[in-house]
């Protein structure tokens, strides 16, 4: 009962527009501001009364994420997704929570979303292509992603990484070595470029 007088309350609060916008606005400032648990318990209270606000969804999907309650992070920015017109940014968020939880899977999804709207984002053709590598799944795919990405960004060490593993699985070695040799060439110092010269060593060795 005192919740739902509390909502009554809300409602009447948030019929005037600019009321409305201010409260949304204090919700985000919360959220901005580090105080996530209020930020939270606000963003939910304003959709009890506007389920549809995209912006709102969008806004407490940030917020779960900085709680790490990556479940619900997922949910409201799929809401957001739904409702609102920046797709290619909500995809890539959604793609990073995915990346977080350990679920390739939904950032996969997320990712080839992007690539079909956007055929030419670098750089989710790079993620597109290193997670489908590191899940072991669709590597031709995986390869034609990483191909494109290193040819509209020649330096995208992480991109020739992954296009190195995925052409040895495939056992094309001559073109694996060739990714690796790229990898070193960029950043020596890296952690890909050490990496690199692993499955290098590893390659000559058989």
């Amino acid at each position: 009962m005192q919740n739902k007088m509390k909502q009554t309350q809300l409602e009447k609060q948030l019929a005037n527009k600019t009321t409305c916008k201010n409260y949304l606005d204090k919700c985000i400032a919360q959220l901005w501001a580090g105080q996530n648990p209020e930020a939270i318990k606000m963003l939910q209270q304003y959709l009890c009364v506007f389920p549809s606000d995209g912006e709102a969804h969008y806004y407490l999907g940030n917020a779960f994420f900085n709680a790490r309650d990556l479940d619900k992070a997922i949910h409201h920015l799929r809401r957001a997704l739904a409702l609102r017109n920046d797709k290619t940014q909500i995809l890539f968020i959604i793609a990073y929570v995915a990346y977080e939880q350990g679920n390739l899977q939904i950032g996969c999804d997320a990712l080839e979303m992007v690539v079909a709207m956007e055929p030419d984002n670098q750089c989710a053709l790079s993620c597109l292509g290193s997670f489908l590598v590191t899940m072991g799944q669709r590597l031709g795919l995986a390869i034609d992603c990483l191909r494109k990405a290193v040819q509209l960004e020649s330096y995208d060490q992480g991109a020739w990484y992954y296009l190195g593993m995925a052409l040895t699985t495939q056992g094309n070695i001559a073109e694996a070595v060739q990714a690796y040799e790229r990898v070193i060439e960029i950043d020596s110092d890296s952690r890909h470029a050490n990496n690199a010269r692993c499955r290098l060593g590893n390659l000559h060795l058989n």
